[in-house]
């Protein structure tokens, strides 16, 4: 999917990495090729490269010749019909779900995303005969997902990292989709004339996380838009590209200042958001967020000699670290073990959380995006429901760090 920017780093095998690291482009000219014959406009100076983020690999977006600012370059423009949306599937747009407890009490939005999961895994189980074909197959497969998406934490890093709030809502999104999704999907596959009688709730599970990893906030709902997904994320000064959405396309355009040949392209997830949020929605740790995370959510003193501080020096390599960093990178070694990209994630985000109290790192001022002192206070469902809503451009208020002012931060140690 989309990562970096520059010193930006999400943890060395994140979505665009997994997808293809020794891809070198050959995904992106397959979707280039498809999309243009179905009707869509992609600008021929584009290709897909292996880039460099922090040292890894990660599938990304360049240019191959110089591109006009000024809001004035089209990039993408992908008709609707070729969007993965619930109202390109009206067969399972019109289905009902039961009336059970369980699916009564789903929200709107989840109602909508179960039956979109739904739509999306019938079509994969159409090979090459299905329009979506193209786009579907190179998706990420759960085995990548677990690697690096906290929500799919297992017990051990549970465990090493239970301080964080991360931890809490990750096991609650784990125990929501169990006794709820799950659930309220089984008792609509055994409704009569369900089409999705032939899904299974792995098979969901995986349509599910897509969805959640993947989709825009368009005007027509919430959608996965093919061919704009491979490219990578960046913090808000450095965006070169913008998107909007209409009843007909969304398309994808320069921003304000020219781009240069061999320039990466990226877009905005969310420009306000801490790394506690990217990690929670999209599994992304960004080392040149500006916006720094709300230390007074962890007992950092209390943990100043225990498993969360062990977790984070077992992982992190501080000797050479950028001071433009927001932590410490990971040792290699990190990424061969279980779940090793996650387990760096958490480790970073711990420093960001604790460095200062635990006397490794210096405060020093920062300008974020900040309008509030504290961030607000939620419980691990009302945080889980939050982050299961969110959407690329659309992440709820409460997730977001606000406007920008005067901060004071972890520095890193030239002594470290």
């Amino acid at each position: 999917m989309k990562l970096v920017l520059k010193t930006s780093i999400i943890v060395a095998t994140l979505l665009a990495s997994v997808e293809a690291a020794a891809d070198n482009g050959a995904a992106f000219e397959a979707m280039k090729k498809w999309l243009v014959s179905e009707g869509a406009q992609v600008n021929t100076a584009l290709k897909g490269d292996l880039t460099q983020h922090g040292g890894a690999n990660i599938r990304g977006v360049v240019t191959t010749s110089a591109l006009t600012g000024d809001y004035k370059t089209t990039l993408f423009e992908v008709p609707k019909r070729l969007w993965l949306l619930l109202g390109n599937f009206p067969t399972f747009s019109q289905s009902v779900l039961p009336s059970t407890n369980e699916c009564n009490d789903l929200a709107d939005w989840e109602a909508y995303r179960i039956k979109l999961a739904a739509a999306i895994v019938t079509e994969s189980k159409k090979g090459t005969n299905s329009l979506h074909y193209a786009h579907i197959h190179g998706l990420p497969t759960m085995e990548e997902f677990h690697s690096f998406l906290p929500r799919l934490m297992e017990a051990p890093l549970q465990q090493d990292f239970a301080a964080l709030p991360l931890v809490d809502t990750a096991k609650e999104q784990q125990s929501y989709d169990q006794n709820y999704n799950r659930v309220c999907f089984e008792q609509w596959k055994k409704a009569p004339a369900c089409p999705a009688a032939a899904v299974t709730w792995d098979e969901m599970e995986l349509a599910l996380t897509w969805i959640r990893t993947r989709c825009y906030g368009t005007s027509e709902g919430t959608a996965i838009v093919p061919g704009t997904d491979m490219l990578n994320a960046a913090k808000a000064s450095d965006l070169n590209t913008y998107w909007s959405s209409t009843k007909e396309a969304f398309s994808l355009h320069t921003k304000i200042n020219d781009v240069a040949a061999g320039q990466e392209l990226y877009e905005s997830y969310c420009q306000d958001c801490d790394n506690s949020a990217m990690l929670r929605i999209w599994g992304v740790y960004m080392e040149d967020n500006p916006n720094p995370v709300d230390s007074s959510k962890v007992a950092c003193s209390a943990q100043a000699q225990g498993p969360l501080r062990k977790a984070m020096e077992a992982v992190l390599e501080p000797k050479g670290a950028s001071k433009k960093w927001t932590s410490p990178r990971c040792k290699a070694s990190v990424f061969s073990t279980p779940q090793g990209p996650t387990r760096c994630s958490l480790a970073r985000l711990t420093w960001e959380y604790c460095a200062v109290s635990w006397g490794l790192a210096a405060a020093s001022p920062q300008t974020s995006f900040l309008s509030r002192g504290a961030s607000p206070s939620l419980t691990p469902r009302e945080d889980a429901m939050l982050v299961f809503q969110s959407a690329i451009g659309d992440v709820p208020k409460a997730l977001r760090r606000g406007r920008a002012k005067r901060v004071s931060t972890g520095a890193l140690q030239d002594d470290i």
